[in-house]
């Protein structure tokens, strides 16, 4: 019953994992993570879960769900350390990044659903959403500069393309028209002249502003603030976000020499 409630709660405030994992309920949904208020939110869910967890004796319990009693327990655990630090300030970055899932979701080539009316309508809200998303982006980038907690230079110089890639002449050559060139075969004429008018207006008028404003930005502002250094050591508190990380994805407290020196013998053997 945790389980199940904690899995619930964490679609809610993940709408596009839901959509990845095949539930469609959230598909016009998309939250703006890195803002204080969802990661307070984020916060409050895991300490509610955490707290429900140790109302149970993991004795009691079954071997199978034991180690589903652990496996939630580090999931919350590494979830509520993860909200110290403050990597919200980097919203984006150079290779994953709400500006890249958009891009895709949108083209229609991906996970986000364009069979039914409905599907295209879902996306009409979330695209709303997302372009949301990307300006607020700058808001704590911003804040990342007074703080001096800001991305390398050069991973600086490789997103900017990125976000002038989408400056198109006609919005049918931009990714965000994906869908409209392939409707649905019993889709009215009067459903498709209203989705193309809609999604064309967007494209135009709200997603490539929204990309283009970033471009400038980076250009322009924050690339004069990027830093000269590269590992993320040379940030406030980087050397333990780091070590964080290596918990996060190899799930061992190894510190990051040692799993160095053991690629280097790994490959001499």
């Amino acid at each position: 019953k945790i389980v199940g409630d904690y899995y619930e709660e964490q679609l809610k405030l993940s709408p596009i994992s839901a959509t990845s994992n095949g539930d469609n309920r959230y598909n016009d949904q998309l939250n703006i993570d890195f803002t204080d208020s969802h990661r307070a939110l984020d916060k409050s869910v895991l300490e509610k879960y955490q707290q429900s967890l140790s109302a149970l004796n993991r004795t009691d319990l079954n071997p199978n769900d034991q180690i589903t009693y652990d496996l939630l327990t580090r999931d919350i655990k590494l979830g509520l350390e993860g909200l110290t630090y403050p990597d919200n300030l980097t919203p984006l970055n150079q290779f994953y990044g709400l500006h890249l899932t958009f891009a895709q979701l949108g083209s229609g080539q991906v996970i986000q659903p364009f069979k039914t009316v409905k599907d295209y309508e879902n996306w009409e809200k979330r695209m709303k959403r997302g372009v949301a998303y990307l300006v607020s982006s700058i808001v704590y980038f911003r804040r990342g500069m007074k703080q001096d907690y800001v991305l390398p230079k050069a991973l600086v110089i490789k997103m900017i393309p990125q976000f002038t890639s989408f400056a198109v002449k006609d919005v049918k050559e931009s990714t965000f028209y994906g869908p409209l060139k392939q409707f649905p075969a019993d889709f009215s004429e009067a459903d498709k002249q209203r989705l193309t008018a809609a999604y064309s207006a967007a494209i135009e008028n709200e997603i490539m502003p929204a990309y283009a404003r970033l471009a400038t930005f980076l250009q322009e502002e924050y690339l004069p603030k990027a830093r000269t250094s590269t590992g993320i050591s040379a940030v406030k508190n980087g050397a333990a976000y780091y070590q964080f990380l290596i918990r996060v994805l190899t799930t061992t407290d190894k510190p990051a020499d040692e799993i160095y020196q053991t690629g280097l013998s790994e490959v001499k053997r």
